[in-house]
């Protein structure tokens, strides 16, 4: 895995300038910023701290994720990024959670220490096609061969692929700019104007239309002989009120790539938790999952494992590296696992290229749940956090 990381980053320092400018204030300058936050906990509202230690690459999407709201407590300032995880195991005490956020290879140096969790800062997912046309509707979820292709043929959607510049930039302006905005804020980069262009004339940007009307969009673009999704972006501010739109740019990138004759279509980044919204949406569509997309390592490292942590974890299935593995963590904090809950844990999250999904259980197991965990169409086990003396421990290391 980590040579396919490296053979990654080589390729991807060269295609995206953007992402080297921002790796250039940790790669140049050996330096870090180091500051404690303090809020409530985004889901139950109970009291958090985060010690974080990064160049700020993934900052937006932490806080966003962690806190319903939150300030800073204390700025440490700069900080010599080689001895970061020594930093971090000093203060320690002083937070919930610390986090570090580094690019390859800075943040090598602290990920075997206990209590600690490594996630990719991003992870790729993209669909590899059949010979037919049969085997790629084949991958598709339930879901999205039924309720989200008759939302298309409802509201009668079509697609047309342009490379017009007037189109493009109206595209950035009256779609995209305002969509990522109000959809992600800041935690997510925006592209560029000129880069958009660039890769849109290269490429096609797909628009979405009912009847006439341009109603959303999606640059597609090729890399290393393949096509990628990159963008995308939807008329009005409301995204959500445009009804099959979201499901019209899935199923018309991935038409229009298999018959353009490609052999796959790369949905690109996203975030490391299997109940993200953008993750759930790609694996709809048939993506598996690839750990070669992000230049940066999360490492986690949990100082208690209560309260505001608890519903963190809970809330949030973590996709963590484990040896050469991706593994799904799933913390339980409410009833006893049951066989239902087994059940329901792998039709929601198994996806190809999560080799295992982890279920933690803070109050116990019952007898029907280990059987349901074996007969699973995918790897799950289970881990009784009742029966051990240290369980911040045992969901990192298990």
């Amino acid at each position: 895995m980590l040579s396919a990381r490296i053979e990654t980053i080589k390729e991807r320092l060269g295609q995206r300038w953007p992402e080297l400018v921002n790796k250039s204030k940790s790669l140049s300058g050996f330096r870090a910023q180091a500051t404690l936050y303090g809020g409530t906990e985004r889901h139950s509202g109970e009291a958090l701290t985060l010690l974080y230690v990064g160049n700020g690459a993934n900052l937006a999407f932490l806080l966003s994720t962690l806190f319903k709201q939150y300030a800073v407590q204390r700025e440490f300032g700069s900080q010599n990024i080689w001895r970061a995880g020594a930093f971090v195991e000093r203060h320690r005490d002083a937070a919930d959670l610390s986090v570090i956020d580094l690019p390859w290879p800075y943040e090598s140096r602290f990920k075997d220490e206990h209590r600690v969790v490594e996630l990719p800062a991003w992870v790729r997912q993209k669909l590899a096609f059949g010979r037919t046309w049969e085997e790629v509707a084949g991958k598709f979820r339930k879901s999205a061969r039924g309720e989200e292709m008759r939302k298309i043929r409802k509201y009668d959607l079509t697609y047309a692929a342009s490379r017009d510049p007037d189109i493009i930039n109206d595209f950035y302006d009256n779609m995209y700019l305002p969509h990522t905005r109000h959809r992600f804020g800041d935690s997510a980069p925006v592209a560029s104007r000129a880069w958009m262009m660039r890769c849109a004339t290269r490429g096609i940007l797909l628009q979405v239309l009912r009847g006439q009307e341009f109603i959303a969009g999606s640059v597609i673009s090729e890399y290393d002989g393949q096509p990628q999704s990159l963008w995308g972006g939807f008329a009005g501010h409301d995204w959500q009120e445009l009804e099959g739109a979201t499901s019209a740019i899935y199923y018309y990138s991935i038409q229009f790539a298999f018959a353009t004759g490609y052999r796959e279509l790369d949905y690109c980044g996203s975030r490391p938790l299997l109940n993200d919204g953008v993750f759930k949406t790609k694996r709809r569509w048939g993506a598996a999952v690839y750990d070669d997309w992000s230049l940066e390592t999360l490492l986690l490292r949990i100082n208690r494992f209560d309260g505001g942590v608890s519903s963190f974890l809970a809330n949030n299935p973590l996709l963590v590296r484990q040896g050469d593995q991706l593994v799904g963590k799933l913390l339980s904090v409410g009833e006893p696992v049951s066989a239902s809950m087994v059940k329901k844990a792998a039709k929601r999250f198994a996806s190809p290229g999560v080799d295992a999904l982890n279920i933690y259980a803070m109050n116990g197991v019952h007898n029907d749940a280990p059987a349901a965990a074996e007969s699973a169409a995918c790897t799950i086990q289970i881990f009784d956090l009742q029966a051990v003396e240290d369980p911040a421990t045992a969901y990192c290391e298990s």
